[in-house]
């Protein structure tokens, strides 16, 4: 079963952005999910798919030819 089902998921939208000491920008930690090596590269693609959807950002995975797992990325711009 999908570890995102599981609450496993932590989503960090609703938390304000940490400033630092001067009020310069900081990054913030939009969401964080940890993987089993054996749950595969697919399972990361799909976390990422439903943290950054409402940014305008698609995480796409593909096998080339050489068998190697390609992650594409994608903008929606609208």
């Amino acid at each position: 079963m999908d570890n995102l089902e599981h609450g496993k998921f932590v989503d960090k939208r609703a938390e304000p952005p940490q400033v630092g000491p001067h009020g310069e920008r900081a990054i913030l930690e939009i969401a964080s999910q940890a993987f089993d090596l054996d749950d595969g590269l697919h399972r990361v693609v799909t976390f990422l798919n439903k943290s950054l959807k409402s940014r305008g950002l698609i995480f796409g995975l593909t096998r080339e030819r050489t068998g190697q797992l390609k992650v594409t990325i994608y903008e929606v711009i609208e």
